[in-house]
C-alpha cells in the first residue's frame, strides 16, 4: 500500500471506487478496498477498507481494518482496528477491538472499542 501525504494510492489487487463514482447498491470483496466516491449501500470486505476525504456512504461498513478520512451515515464495525482520520465525519456506531481517533474527526454514535476478554464483568481482572 503506497501513501501521499495523507492520500492513499490503492495498488492493483485492491477494489477501487473513485473521484466522481457514485454506487447504488450493496458491496461484498475479498480484496482491500479504497474508496474515494459515493456507495449508497452496506460495504463489506475481508481485508482493509480505506475511505479518503471524499469518500461518502450512506450504509453499513464492516471489514477487518478500517481508516475513514471521509463521512459515513451507517454502522461501522472493524474487526482489528479502526482509525478516524482528522477529517471523518461519522453517524453511527462504531465495533472494533482497537480504536483510534484523530483530533477534528467527528463521531455522533455509540462506540465498543476493546477486546471481548477486556470487557468481562470482572472474572479477567480478578485472576491478575
Amino acid at each position: 500500500m503506497s501513501r501521499r501525504g495523507n492520500q492513499h494510492t490503492p495498488p492493483a489487487a485492491e477494489t477501487t471506487i473513485s473521484p466522481g463514482m457514485h454506487i447504488k447498491g450493496d458491496i461484498t470483496s475479498d480484496t482491500d478496498m479504497w474508496v474515494d466516491g459515493h456507495i449508497e449501500g452496506h460495504v463489506t470486505t475481508s481485508g482493509w477498507l480505506t475511505l479518503e476525504q471524499n469518500a461518502r456512504v450512506e450504509g453499513d461498513v464492516s471489514a477487518r481494518q478500517i481508516r475513514i478520512n471521509g463521512r459515513i451515515t451507517g454502522n461501522v464495525q472493524a474487526g482489528e482496528s479502526l482509525t478516524c482520520g482528522v477529517t471523518a465525519v461519522i453517524d453511527g456506531d462504531l465495533h472494533t477491538a482497537d480504536l483510534s481517533v484523530e483530533n477534528g474527526a467527528s463521531i455522533r454514535g455509540t462506540v465498543v472499542a476493546g477486546s471481548h476478554r477486556d470487557r468481562a464483568t470482572g472474572e479477567d481482572a480478578d485472576e491478575e
